[in-house]
């Protein structure tokens, strides 16, 4: 009876002097409740819970050596070194020179040629050529100018000259020069014909030009999300570790802990051996987090384009933000969404150009059918000048007028190429009707993230409040032998889980207010960004820096 008396009064004494040491260790390593502050005016509910990321004046060594990183010179180097960005950045101006190989088709032309011959029959046929062996050269040239207009014609202005000399005596002029000035125009009547026609290739590469310049602006806005999420990324890979490194901390001292009661035979070896796997569980996590640390800064170097095999920076940014967000008019963040969407956008580009290849098509149906028409001056002399001279005056002419008509047999091609096209416009109209579908999709899954992610951070802010008082009870009940060991460490996890759940609430609400904002348009207004501002990340690369490269 008094052994079991005096193990009692034992057991109360070593207690006693523990429990001040053991408070103090768990208030050191536990956020005091004082850092659980109300949030939202008289919403006592609402609590948010200060988290601490890596301060570099005050961390170890190897924090110091991090570079400090905010979150605007992380968009401001992936928009400058981002190698996808950087890729489609050359499109704009690919696609401008297809606009301008287009509009070359409508650009004159100039053309000269110069023909000089020298024939020498063997013996004459008849008396009439003046010469027992005919001999005679010729030099002549022709320089034309033409063009294609826009109603599927051309225009050709022309002039020719040639030389005639013989060796026959019956020659009155000898030698001779022609001159000709003349017109030539040809117009299609079917199939080539108006300007709808005609202009269509032009219109449909400015689409694509269109097409590449919007292409390049969802780039900028996707670089701009994706270098925030990698930020965000880092920055909970360092607050996830904050944490692993507090568990790991907090293990420890319980360890020394119970091996001093243990020592003094008030507890068994049981609860040591459970405080040392408490350790070892806790190192594991530990080596878990600082991996994730390495893997999401190779990924924010990686939107950077600076990613090395080696010799890679390391980043200290900054704490994941806890503000007060309020949810958006859904009404509002549709409309916006509708009229910003790049993805419609560029199916509607899409449909314009299927309708521009159908008119095409539609028109390779006709025959053929071209109305010709020229007339010209010309005149014969003696010599180069007069001849020019005489046909100015316009004493000698010529007109032509001639029709062109050709018919493919069946027009087999034609007709798929006319099916096919208009197959093509009503997949490009589908596809606008369900790019809009997945726009909508999108934004009110983001939406309810969103709302969600809110939500969640409130009730995970009340169970990490409750979850911390209930392992400080737990702790104090131990210390005077009231609960086990075993209790205290399902007390510790119980905190521990709540502390990563918060903590993934608090990066849940961060990553859908940023893909929500990617949808409705207003992540550029939350950068400070607008397009007219965006300056040097919407210009191509220069040529003159690709051939460096």
């Amino acid at each position: 009876m008094y052994i079991g008396v005096f193990k009692k009064l034992m057991f109360i004494a070593a207690s006693a002097s523990f429990l001040l040491s053991a408070g103090q260790a768990v208030n050191a390593e536990v956020p005091d409740k004082s850092e659980v502050v109300v949030a939202g005016g008289a919403e006592a509910s609402q609590k948010n819970i200060d988290i601490k990321n890596v301060d570099p004046d005050v961390s170890s060594a190897e924090e110091l050596k991090k570079t400090p990183l905010t979150l605007q010179n992380a968009i401001d180097a992936a928009m400058r070194g981002n190698l996808n960005l950087i890729y489609t950045r050359f499109e704009p101006e690919k696609t401008s020179q297809d606009v301008k190989i287009e509009e070359s088709v409508f650009d004159p032309q100039l053309n000269l040629s110069f023909t000089y011959t020298d024939s020498k029959d063997s013996r004459s046929s008849s008396y009439v050529e003046g010469a027992i062996i005919p001999r005679n050269n010729y030099l002549n040239y022709n320089l034309n100018l033409q063009k294609k207009v826009e109603t599927g014609g051309s225009v050709k202005v022309w002039t020719g000259s040639s030389r005639t000399e013989t060796n026959s005596h019956d020659a009155s002029l000898n030698p001779y020069y022609v001159a000709n000035i003349g017109v030539d125009v040809t117009q299609p009547v079917l199939k080539g014909a108006g300007f709808a026609v005609n202009l269509a290739p032009i219109a449909i590469a400015r689409s694509h030009r269109k097409e590449s310049e919007l292409a390049l602006r969802k780039k900028i806005l996707d670089t701009i999300l994706n270098s925030e999420v990698a930020y965000w990324n880092l920055s909970a890979a360092y607050a996830f570790r904050d944490l692993r490194r507090s568990n790991l901390e907090l293990a420890k001292k319980l360890l020394e802990e119970n091996k001093a009661k243990f020592g003094v035979g008030i507890i068994r070896r049981q609860d040591v051996l459970q405080a040392e796997a408490n350790i070892a569980e806790a190192e594991e996590k530990m080596i878990s987090a600082e991996q994730l640390i390495q893997q999401n800064n190779d990924e924010l170097l990686g939107t950077f384009g600076k990613l090395e095999f080696d010799n890679n920076p390391m980043f200290a940014v900054a704490v994941l933000p806890q503000d007060n967000i309020e949810m958006p008019n859904f009404e509002g963040v549709v409309s916006g969404a509708l009229e910003f969407d790049l993805d419609m956008q560029i199916a509607m580009e899409a449909i314009e150009r299927s309708r521009l290849e159908y008119v095409v098509a539609d028109d390779n149906v006709n025959p053929t059918l071209n109305l010709r028409a020229g007339a010209s001056v010309l005149s014969k002399d003696d010599n180069y000048l007069d001849s020019y001279k005489h046909a100015a005056q316009r004493k000698g002419y010529s007109w032509n007028a001639g029709v062109d008509f050709a018919l493919p047999w069946g027009l087999r091609e034609e007709r798929a190429r006319k099916v096919k096209s208009q197959i093509n416009l009503r997949q490009s109209q589908v596809n606008l009707s369900n790019v809009r579908q997945d726009l909508m999709q999108s934004l009110r899954s983001a939406y309810r993230d969103l709302e969600a992610g809110i939500e969640t951070r409130r009730s995970a802010a009340r169970t990490l409040a409750l979850n911390m008082e209930s392992f400080d009870q737990q702790k104090a009940l131990y210390d005077v032998g009231l609960v086990t060991f075993r209790d205290v460490l399902q007390a510790q996890r119980d905190l521990d889980e709540s502390k990563s759940r918060y903590l993934d609430a608090v990066y849940s609400v961060i990553l859908a207010r940023a893909k929500l904002s990617r949808l409705d348009g207003t992540i550029l207004r939350r950068h400070s960004f607008t397009w007219g501002d965006l300056g040097e990340y919407e210009l191509p690369p220069s040529t003159k820096a690709v051939s460096k490269d």
